[in-house]
C-alpha cells in the first residue's frame, strides 16, 4: 500500500467525521511505501494514532444511522437492478441496510401509485 503525504491543499472537512475532500487538484509532498499494511495499521493503532471502533461497541442510534446511509447507498446507485455483483455483495454483508432499502424502496414505489 501507499500513503500519499500532502501539502496544504485547503481541504474541506465532510460530513463525514475523518473525511476531507478537495474540489482542486491535489499535490503531495512524499509517497511513502508499506510493504505490510496490516502491521502498519496495527502500530498506529498502538501508538494512538487510528482509532479503531468495533461495531458491537458502538450505540444503537450511531448503527441505525450507519445502516440508513448504506440502504440508501443502496437505493441511491440502484444495487437491486444495476449489479448483481453488488447486490450479492450487499445483500450477503448488510443484510440490515439490504432489508431498509428494500423497504424505502417499495414505501417510494408504493407512493409513486397513488
Amino acid at each position: 500500500g501507499f500513503v500519499y503525504h500532502c501539502n496544504d491543499n485547503n481541504f474541506i472537512k465532510s460530513n463525514t467525521n475523518g473525511i476531507y475532500y478537495s474540489t482542486s487538484q491535489i499535490y503531495f509532498d512524499r509517497l511513502e511505501k508499506i510493504d505490510n499494511v496490516y502491521k502498519k495499521i496495527n502500530e498506529e493503532i498502538k501508538k494512538g494514532n487510528i482509532i479503531v471502533k468495533k461495531f458491537k461497541d458502538i450505540t444503537n442510534e450511531r448503527k441505525t444511522f450507519l445502516y440508513r446511509g448504506i440502504a440508501n447507498k443502496i437505493i441511491k446507485n440502484n444495487f437491486f437492478k444495476t449489479s448483481k455483483k453488488l447486490k450479492d455483495f450487499y445483500f450477503k454483508y448488510y443484510r440490515v441496510a439490504w432489508k431498509m432499502a428494500v423497504k424505502q424502496s417499495n414505501t417510494h414505489s408504493k407512493n409513486h401509485l397513488d
